[in-house]
């Protein structure tokens, strides 16, 4: 088994120790199913990032209490997952690669983790999608789901990215979320053309699940990259990552008890809708 744990452990015990600010999901599935969850898309800018950190804390705060997720990224010049937790970088030009992504199953069948989350870098899409159904595969006789997190946005190009990895790639073993970014300006009604296209019905056909991840505001989303909090160390007041005292005191200044407040009410509504998709889509062909 490999020494290097990835879990966050100070986070764990925030997460613990905010529980009854954060009302559990009610669970209408298998929350004993493991999970290896992958956010990818060709592209970036489409919301991958905040969708792995919506995943991530979905999985860690499921009905009946916490559980141990592991965190990886492929990007390594923008390590957005480590505003999160200490996420541990995964090198796909690495010849062991593969490896390391078996690896990482093998830890979560032995109970080092009950879940993962890996949120792929742009270009990133290429290199792994070819071994996901091996990958599938390989994960089902430990006991783990792979779950295909996918972003849909305005871009045809991303919702055609989309469909190709339901119609081209997709195997039963292997669940798929796509899920509809209405941040950013990108309101529901111009989601119209989308709603009613072959795309869209082709994936729902190949037993993709719909969700959207709602918008929180331009304003938040930049305020926490600029101190690279994530929303969950906003609304749990864990200012204390920001080791220089002036920038500590003036985020402490900007996200105000009300901020706090909505980013709380917000991360608690989509860790309850990415998590039932997330469970639903692991236990459907």
């Amino acid at each position: 088994m490999s020494t290097k744990t990835t879990l966050h452990n100070a986070s764990s015990r925030a997460f613990a120790a905010t529980s009854s600010e954060v009302n559990r999901l009610e669970a209408g599935f298998n929350i004993d199913l493991k999970l290896f969850v992958i956010v990818m898309d060709n592209k970036g800018g489409v919301g991958k990032s905040k969708m792995a950190e919506i995943c991530y804390y979905a999985l860690a705060n499921p009905a009946g209490g916490t559980r141990k997720v592991y965190v990886g990224e492929t990007d390594n010049a923008n390590k957005t997952m480590n505003m999160t937790v200490g996420a541990e970088f995964i090198d796909l030009d690495a010849v062991e690669w593969q490896g390391h992504l078996e690896d990482i199953g093998h830890r979560m069948a032995e109970g080092e983790f009950d879940h993962a989350v890996l949120d792929l870098g742009a270009r990133s899409e290429g290199v792994v999608k070819k071994f996901l159904p091996e990958f599938a595969d390989l994960l089902k006789p430990l006991g783990v789901r792979l779950v295909i997190v996918r972003p849909i946005t305005l871009s045809t190009f991303v919702q055609n990215n989309a469909s190709r990895f339901c119609s081209k790639t997709k195997t039963d073993e292997m669940g798929v979320v796509m899920v509809r970014n209405l941040s950013q300006g990108r309101e529901e009604k111009y989601f119209a053309d989308w709603m009613k296209s072959d795309t869209r019905t082709a994936m729902i056909a190949r037993g993709a699940i719909e969700i959207d991840m709602e918008d929180a505001g331009p304003r938040w989303s930049d305020e926490a990259i600029g101190f690279r909090l994530s929303f969950s160390d906003i609304a749990f007041s864990r200012f204390d990552k920001i080791k220089d005292d002036e920038l500590r005191g003036l985020a402490i200044q900007i996200f105000t008890g009300p901020v706090q407040r909505f980013l709380t009410r917000w991360l608690k509504r989509q860790a309850e809708v990415f998590a039932t998709a997330l469970f639903k889509a692991a236990e459907r062909p």
